[in-house]
């Protein structure tokens, strides 16, 4: 619990509130509209909270800072490599019963409920409701699950800030493999990078052994492994 009172409610200026239907077609409709290969406009991260509860009134007015910090650096170019760049929104699960019928698809008992919905699917968010914390997330988990490697200085560099997995493949013969790889990322999306070299490339030809093969780098030395799909 909290040792110290709640802050008052903020004014929404970055976040924004949802209804029933706003929520299906801000929502739903946004992030799974991604058929041939075309990214959704935004991908939402969506705070679900009730308003009897204490962790939420804490986290509300961090999801706006946060919120706020996003937007400005979309408008600073700075989301330019992200496929899309994240959104904010809240619902409040206990401000009707239509509203509340919506949230019981997607939230638990505990609240409040962040998610971020892309590619068909919904990631949980699961770590301090802080702003910087739903800032970085929010910008972690709209990378792009897999990120295309050519130089062998960039190969070297992957395995600095923890755990990559590297696929050396063909992009044009293997596709199906890549459509693999594509779906083990976003299983592990909170907690490794994913990358692919083409064997033609600099970092391929620093890769040993013909594709496809996986390379584990900034984990314990481990060797290549042939990858079966």
């Amino acid at each position: 619990g909290f040792d110290h009172p709640p802050p008052p409610r903020p004014v929404f200026e970055y976040a924004t509130e949802l209804t029933p239907d706003s929520f299906v077609e801000l929502v739903q409709e946004v992030a799974n509209n991604t058929e041939n290969g075309k990214s959704a406009e935004y991908f939402p991260l969506v705070m679900f909270h009730v308003s009897w509860c204490n962790h939420c009134k804490h986290a509300l007015p961090e999801f706006e800072e946060a919120a706020k910090t996003v937007e400005e650096a979309r408008k600073a170019g700075q989301l330019a490599h992200l496929p899309s760049p994240p959104k904010f929104f809240l619902v409040e699960c206990d401000s009707g019963p239509a509203i509340k019928q919506l949230c019981e698809g997607y939230t638990g008992t505990n609240f409040p409920a962040i998610k971020l919905f892309r590619d068909h699917r919904a990631f949980r968010f699961n770590r301090p409701r802080t702003s910087r914390t739903f800032a970085w997330w929010a910008m972690h988990a709209s990378r792009p699950m897999i990120s295309l490697l050519e130089s062998a200085k960039h190969l070297d560099q992957v395995g600095e800030h923890g755990v990559a997995f590297v696929m050396k493949a063909d992009m044009k013969k293997q596709r199906h493999l890549l459509e693999v790889w594509g779906e083990v990322a976003f299983d592990f999306l909170e907690d490794y990078n994913f990358y692919v070299v083409e064997p033609q490339s600099e970092a391929g030809k620093r890769l040993p052994g013909s594709a496809p093969l996986v390379s584990i780098k900034g984990g314990s030395g481990l060797d290549p492994l042939p990858f079966v799909g």
